[in-house]
């Protein structure tokens, strides 16, 4: 008989796989775009842009924001202070919202 390797970890893509994250997506994008004085984007916009990673979500979160050049280098210096606060906060406030799929 074989010994089997014992199981050390077992690592899960949750964001959108297991769970529906859309709703904490949006608070986020919503969060970064009024700082900067962007309309917020709905759920249901939200779930239509989600895909093909987060550089693509944000693009398609600003153009249906109609942003302007502008407003997109706004974006760095919140971007930057939300990354960086993001460990601090990250466990009461980037998945307050998500849920297991029915």
């Amino acid at each position: 008989m074989h010994d089997l390797p014992t199981l050390q970890a077992v690592i899960l893509d949750l964001d959108g796989t297991l769970v529906d994250s859309a709703e904490d997506i949006r608070a986020a994008v919503n969060s970064l775009f009024a700082e900067v004085g962007l309309r917020s984007i709905a759920t249901a916009e939200i779930r239509a842009m989600i895909g093909d990673g987060v550089p693509k979500l944000i693009e398609r979160a600003l153009m249906a924001a109609d942003a302007k050049p502008m407003d997109i280098l706004d974006l760095v210096p919140p971007a930057c202070r939300a990354k960086n606060a993001a460990p601090k906060g990250a466990a009461s406030s980037t998945t307050s919202k998500q849920e297991p799929y029915p």
